[in-house]
């Protein structure tokens, strides 16, 4: 008896087929992935939930973006949503920064931009108005700021504050932003749009990062600095800033810089420091964390130490650091205060003097201010310097939330001082009303 033959599948169907059983299989792989993320298995409130790539920028803000509590607007900025167009007789400001600008407290109206409108408003007579529109990112170098500025622009402010630098110092784990790839517009536009499948974000969260840039062989790990690239250099940092100045002096823009602000006497620390291992390895500070399985509610010492809490750092776990870590300046700093705190006078004093050795990055950072300070004076912008109204050494900690950005009542101290030397300035109300 013969056995009839099954009809065979049309190349057609096959595809078809094939089509729905990947289709089916990407559900189950979402599906897999979601779950994933509601057992807290990965970070769902993460560097990308809240900002996207840019072509340009190479990352930014994603509008709308929820950071704890404080939406941003439409533009991806802090404050309500920008308008091109500005009330007649309105003086509009744009303060273009880094996440010192963006504001260390997520409360409404807490960054120093919203500070600055609230003061010059209250102190405006004659039917006066001040707009002051936050354009910054974090994480910013001026490089980047260079391509803010032009976005700042298009909103047509009479008068623009910027301030970057914080992140230009910092080494580049691989490479400089100057020499950062540019992404085409199309990948960038795929990957946003695919961050939404959580399939795709556990896939990225597993891929690989950049690796660490080790250095060369033969090179001598005591200099590692001449090694290691900033994100920024010196150079570029004044080139980007005179960039920023022409196109100011372009537009009719009153520019005016703010100088670098840094929380005094506690060393620099967010820059990678050096692990003396076989592959002189690079390594952030952030790495030292309580031994694995300890049981403890405590900071860890590198955290207590950033945030200026150093009554709180364990003197066990700060001498494992400075054992693992011997350039680590501010775990010279906190054993020193901490010495102090228990009277041995003299070995505090010698852990400070060479704190202040080790700081190698606050002498950096006065490269940059010279840079400054040289456009200020090429361009005729004015550089305003908050230490003007902060007290002096220690006291000073209290309107620092870190190394870098000042706590909710600095951020107002700061906006209510730069109203006041705004006031005694002269500039024409409105200067671009009439511009396209």
């Amino acid at each position: 008896m013969s056995q009839t033959a099954r009809p065979s599948l049309t190349l057609k169907r096959k595809l078809l087929f094939a089509c729905i059983s990947f289709l089916l299989f990407l559900l189950v792989v979402e599906g897999v992935a979601r779950l994933w993320e509601l057992r807290g298995r990965t970070d769902r409130i993460g560097f990308r939930q809240l900002f996207q790539r840019d072509a340009r920028l190479m990352w930014r803000i994603r509008p709308y973006a929820d950071f704890h509590g404080l939406i941003v607007n439409a533009q991806g900025h802090r404050g309500v949503d920008f308008t091109r167009d500005k009330p007649p007789g309105a003086t509009r400001i744009a303060c273009v920064g880094d996440s010192c600008t963006f504001g260390g407290s997520y409360r409404p109206g807490a960054d120093y931009p919203a500070q600055l409108e609230a003061a010059l408003n209250r102190s405006a007579g004659d039917g006066r108005r001040f707009q002051v529109y936050n354009f910054s990112g974090h994480g910013y170098s001026s490089h980047q700021g260079r391509i803010l500025f032009e976005e700042a622009l298009l909103y047509r402010p009479d008068v623009a504050i910027v301030y970057f630098g914080p992140n230009d110092y910092l080494f580049a784990s691989h490479l400089s932003d100057a020499s950062a790839p540019v992404l085409p517009t199309w990948f960038v536009r795929m990957d946003n749009f695919l961050w939404h499948s959580a399939g795709y974000r556990l896939l990225v969260s597993r891929s690989r990062e950049w690796p660490v840039r080790a250095l060369p062989p033969g090179a001598d790990e005591t200099n590692f600095r001449e090694y290691l690239p900033r994100r920024v250099s010196s150079e570029e940092y004044r080139e980007n800033l005179a960039a920023m100045a022409r196109r100011a002096k372009e537009e009719g823009v009153r520019l005016i810089f703010l100088d670098i602000s840094l929380r005094p006497e506690i060393p620099l620390m967010l820059n990678q420091i050096p692990i003396y291992d076989a592959t002189s390895r690079v390594v952030h500070w952030y790495a030292a964390r309580p031994e694995e399985g300890s049981k403890t509610d405590r900071l860890p010492a590198g955290e207590a130490i950033a945030l200026g809490r150093l009554d709180e750092v364990e003197p066990d776990e700060l001498e494992r650091m400075l054992s693992a870590c011997p350039d680590f300046a501010a775990g010279y700093y906190a054993r020193a205060w901490l010495s102090e705190r228990a009277g041995r006078i003299a070995d505090a004093s010698a852990d400070f003097a060479r704190a202040a050795d080790l700081d190698f990055d606050r002498r950096v950072i006065e490269e940059y201010r010279r840079a400054l300070r040289a456009v200020g004076q090429e361009f005729g912008a004015p550089v305003l310097s908050p230490a003007e109204w902060m007290p002096a050494g220690r006291e000073a900690w209290r309107y620092f939330h870190d190394e870098r950005h000042l706590t909710e009542e600095g951020d107002r101290k700061l906006g209510e001082w730069l109203a006041a030397k705004l006031d005694g300035m002269e500039f024409e109300t409105g200067l671009r009303d009439g511009r396209d």
